[in-house]
């Protein structure tokens, strides 16, 4: 096991209990979905638990972090090793200052929530590289280091595609920003889960 043992309990139930969370805060925004609202929505006034929300966001933002410190420690000789764990760190951070800095502040919010996302996945594509020469990194994992970048091609288009972009709307899929936002921000969490249980194997 390559993470302490209270960790190693401590962070799937965690994760568990961040989208029980989510899902319990979302019914208490009006006719919320993942096609028509953003993830900050839940944020805003419009939710009666966004208190709730902005606290599980800081939360999680924090457990990652520590996430990655532990990842860091097994990868520390290699020099982009340690570059993608700061950036995903660096990921951390923003997506906790996304709860301080809510989509009231649209433009503000938007380079903030770009941030995490940007570094979220471009620290996830530099792990690629010394995941390859990590004996304990099985191969297959190797695809999922791939797999927010593809889909954040799509959220890029999408945000092209609407550049006068509303975040109550619902539009078809390939336009549609508030589903592919959710969709990389599940497959960063994804990529976490993932290697946590490598990790623990």
């Amino acid at each position: 096991m390559l993470i302490p043992i209270w960790f190693a309990i401590f962070y799937p139930i965690f994760v568990m209990f961040f989208f029980v969370m989510l899902i319990i805060v979302s019914r208490k925004y009006p006719f919320y979905s993942i096609f028509s609202r953003t993830i900050s929505g839940l944020a805003t006034k419009n939710c009666e638990g966004n208190k709730t929300f902005k606290k599980i966001v800081i939360l999680m933002g924090l457990v990652n972090i520590i996430f990655v410190y532990f990842l860091f420690l097994n990868l520390k000789t290699s020099t982009l090793g340690l570059a993608g764990t700061i950036f995903l760190a660096f990921g951390g951070v923003f997506f906790i200052i996304t709860s301080f800095v809510t989509e009231e502040h649209w433009k503000p919010h938007r380079i903030i929530g770009g941030i995490y996302f940007a570094a979220s996945i471009f620290g996830i594509l530099i792990l690629f590289y010394p995941f390859i020469s990590a004996t304990w990194i099985p191969k297959w994992l190797l695809i999922f280091n791939f797999l927010p970048l593809i889909i954040s091609i799509f959220g890029f288009n999408a945000h092209l595609r609407n550049l006068d972009y509303v975040p109550d709307v619902r539009k078809p899929i390939l336009d549609n920003v508030n589903f592919w936002e959710w969709m990389v921000f599940f497959s960063i969490t994804l990529w976490f889960v993932l290697v946590y249980l490598v990790m623990i194997a």
